[in-house]
């Protein structure tokens, strides 16, 4: 669990996850997701809506997550932050 406390572990996995629940309303509320003409999201969740209206493949949205957690990662160990 400690690893999930780091931006570069944490993103993915809430990606992933996100991505996860879509698949279950797929599943349970297949009208709902059918007649859904918009989607929209916040910081990871912007890519993950990206690929939810399949604007972007998973392969490229998690590589895109990757790599900008890679970046904030470094970034919050190179200058001094808090939330």
């Amino acid at each position: 669990m400690e690893m999930l406390s780091k931006t570069e572990y944490c993103q993915p996995a809430i990606f992933v996850t996100s991505l996860g629940a879509v698949e279950y309303l797929r599943h349970t509320k297949v009208s709902e997701v059918e007649l859904c003409v918009a989607t929209a999201g916040f910081s990871i969740g912007e890519i993950t809506s990206l690929v939810f209206a399949n604007a972007m493949s998973f392969e490229d949205g998690l590589r895109l997550v990757k790599l900008r957690a890679s970046a904030m990662q470094l970034a919050s160990e190179t200058v001094p932050s808090a939330m």
